[in-house]
This record gives C-alpha cells, sequence and structure tokens, in this order.
C-alpha cells in the first residue's frame, strides 16, 4: 500500500506518527540549524490540497530529536495494511526544514531529501509545500505537539468493552500501564506488548508500539478520545479502525489498580 508519505515527499518526512518513542534525542539544545521550537513529537490532525480538507486514512506521527535526528511514523487506519516508517537528519534554516532518510521500511525511500516550509505556532506545527509534476498542489499539513496528562499515568484493567454499540463477552483482560516517562506496557491476555505514549487537545491519546510479540504490530498507532470520570478512576477510550475496508468503533472502559 503505497502511504501519504510515500506519495507527498516533503509532507512525508514531516509527517511521520506516532507515537511515541522514536528515540529520544540527547540532552541539552539542538547543534547550530536545528530550531529547537520543533524538538518534540508531533501528530497529524488535518490536511489540506490548495485548501481542499484530506480525509485522513492514517495517523502520522513524527518526532524531531534534539541531537538532529527524526522519525516519522505513519500507520494506517485499516489495520490490514503495513505501517510505514522512516529515520534520519534534520535541518533548518529560517523557515526551510530540510530532511534526509537514512533508514527505512521501503529500501525505495533510503537517500531521499525532503524540504519545506514551517511555522510552529504555541503547540501547532504547520508544514506546506507544492507537490505535483505539471499542476503545482500546494499541500498543507498541520500537527499538534504531544504531552503526558499526568491524569493517565497508572495502571488501568478492563471492565467493559463494546464493538459497534454491542457488547463484548467475556471482557478480555487487558491491563494497561502508563509510566510518567511516556512508555507504556499492555498485557493483553498475558500476551506483552510496549511502546510509547503521549497527548494532546486534552482528549486525544496516542500510543504507538514499539515492541510487541507479534512483530505486525509494531509501529501501530491506537488512536484514541479519553474520558475520565469517577473521581479520576474511570478511564474510557474511544477508538476508531478499519478491518478489511468495514469501519468500526471499540469503547473500552477501565478502571484505575
Amino acid at each position: 500500500m503505497a502511504t501519504r508519505w510515500s506519495c507527498i515527499s516533503l509532507l512525508l518526512l514531516c509527517t511521520a506518527i506516532v507515537i511515541f518513542g522514536c528515540g529520544g534525542g540527547e540532552e541539552g539544545p539542538p547543534p547550530p540549524g536545528h530550531d529547537p521550537a520543533l524538538v518534540g513529537k508531533w501528530a497529524e490532525v488535518s490536511e489540506t490540497e490548495d485548501g481542499s480538507p484530506v480525509t485522513l486514512d492514517t495517523n502520522f506521527l513524527l518526532t524531531f530529536n534534539a541531537n538532529g535526528t527524526y522519525r516519522a511514523d505513519d500507520s494506517p487506519l485499516d489495520i490490514a495494511y503495513s505501517v510505514y516508517w522512516e529515520s534520519g537528519s534534520w535541518s533548518t534554516s529560517g523557515n526551510i526544514f530540510t530532511a534526509h532518510v537514512t533508514a527505512s521500511s521501503d529500501s525505495e525511500s533510503i537517500g531521499a531529501t525532503h524540504t519545506g516550509t514551517y511555522v510552529v505556532s504555541g503547540d501547532t506545527l504547520t508544514f506546506t509545500t507544492v507537490e505535483g509534476d505539471g499542476t503545482p498542489v500546494t499541500v498543507v499539513m498541520v500537527f499538534a505537539r504531544l504531552g503526558l496528562d499526568p491524569a493517565l499515568v497508572a495502571t488501568w484493567d478492563q471492565t467493559a468493552l463494546s464493538e459497534d454499540d454491542v457488547p463484548v463477552e467475556p471482557v478480555p483482560a487487558f491491563t494497561l500501564t502508563m509510566n510518567g516517562d511516556g512508555t507504556f506496557s499492555v498485557d493483553e491476555d498475558g500476551i506483552p506488548d510496549t511502546g510509547d505514549w503521549g497527548t494532546y487537545g486534552g482528549n486525544t491519546l496516542v500510543p504507538i508500539v514499539r515492541s510487541a510479540a507479534n512483530p505486525s504490530e509494531i509501529g501501530k498507532q491506537h488512536v484514541s478520545t479519553y474520558v475520565l470520570s469517577n473521581g479520576g478512576n474511570t478511564l474510557t477510550l474511544t477508538t476508531h479502525e478499519v478491518e478489511a475496508g468495514t469501519p468500526h468503533t471499540y469503547v473500552a472502559t477501565l478502571s484505575k489498580l
């Protein structure tokens, strides 16, 4: 499957993602030519082509490290498709962003260079590029900076689950531990996964799997909206995913242990 990352050259670079654990950068300020405002994790929230909205069919997570490296992760909403990732080096000059791909899940991307303009305004990052041979297309991608909601830092046990408003019985065994350093671990019926997590907008959780018993899960982002209730002791996660072209909505209720 061709990802938007592979179809949009600069955006590709600028877009990946997410979340989470693209490898932390070294401590200290970025070297010269690396805008410190870019350092962090960014999740794509919207995109336009020549001003027309684009329906996002992947979760893009982009991480800029302070040591001048980056990683981009592109996780399709349709879980039947594979994750795309790439990593390399990045730099800035004025409002121009440039990245060089040195490793990728797609060998044809290695050696590519991505460039475009960018603006950071608070916790919003906007990339703009002009694409296309012949008739140019202006692509604008908007990202939200990921933070860590301290109210989520805990171990949570699943007590209820529904799929497309139909309760799942018996409730699958599922325990989620979210750590204050931005890492998480999951135990699902004795099968472990680990990764990184972040939040934006006060209600969106962006987790990305970094290690898993099933290798096909690595790099997937199960982005969910979340609500805390019962004095912060109950967590409700709503996740929209697609399986073989059919959309599904999952609602999980978890209790703090």
